[in-house]
């Protein structure tokens, strides 16, 4: 029966829980159904390299070939099988609730809804190009799927710094951009408009207000900014740590 020799790079052996061995099967699978087959969703293979070749997708290994899978490298000059979305925008699933809420703060357009099926996740991501965000390794192996991630972070803070390595969107990060209950883009607002819906204490410091047109929330930089801004700060350190 044909062997072929398995090697993955970086978080890549991780999920599959080994990095480097032979598997032997009746009839050669593609390097497609052969990731798949690891529990590696294919939408985090970003390279394949056989004996020293790169192949596509539809490639079958020879017997005795050694294969090689690498997640996505933005500094690689090679060609990718992983093309890049026409535009940054997520679809999250239903237990990720709170790194939803953290990618609106740092201005990303990201629907979530608790109630969302695989199917309506499934639609959304293929419909609309969005990238589908989960922890569910499955939903990402459908073959109409172009655009996903399977988060490995379990802390919603460490899952936003995932994110925002893996499609490196440092430099696009736009805080207090985007409501963070509906996701619409904020409108700015004149005080003498919304000043009789701000707490007492608000009043007498603050001039700069947001609003958010579809559910009328009103935003403005407090405390929870500072915070927020400090936390976009150490994202950009760890950039630069890369």
């Amino acid at each position: 029966m044909p062997t072929v020799n398995i090697r993955l790079y970086s978080f890549l052996a991780r999920i599959a829980k080994a990095k480097e061995f032979s598997l032997t099967f009746d009839v050669m699978p593609t390097v497609k159904h052969l990731v798949e087959h690891l529990g590696i969703p294919h939408t985090e293979v970003d390279l394949i390299v056989a004996d020293g070749n790169l192949v596509p997708w539809t490639y079958i290994p020879q017997d005795g070939e050694r294969i090689s899978f690498y997640p996505l490298w933005h500094t690689l000059p090679v060609p990718h099988l992983q093309k890049p979305p026409p535009e940054i925008r997520f679809v999250v699933d239903v237990n990720l609730g709170k790194l939803a809420k953290l990618l609106r703060i740092l201005g990303f357009d990201t629907l979530y809804q608790n109630t969302f099926s695989d199917e309506e996740i499934l639609a959304i991501g293929t419909q609309q190009n969005r990238i589908i965000l989960t922890r569910d390794k499955l939903l990402l192996c459908h073959h109409k799927i172009l655009y996903g991630h399977w988060v490995m972070a379990e802390h919603p803070y460490d899952q936003a710094n995932e994110v925002i390595e893996r499609y490196n969107l440092y430099d696009i990060i736009q805080p207090l951009s985007r409501c963070l209950i509906c996701n619409t883009l904020l409108l700015p607002i004149a005080k003498s408009e919304i000043e009789q819906h701000l707490p007492p204490r608000v009043k007498t410091w603050c001039e700069e207000f947001f609003f958010c047109p579809t559910c009328d929330r009103i935003y403005w930089k407090g405390s929870h900014y500072e915070h927020m801004m400090q936390w976009i700060q150490n994202l950009k350190k760890e950039k630069n740590k890369a």
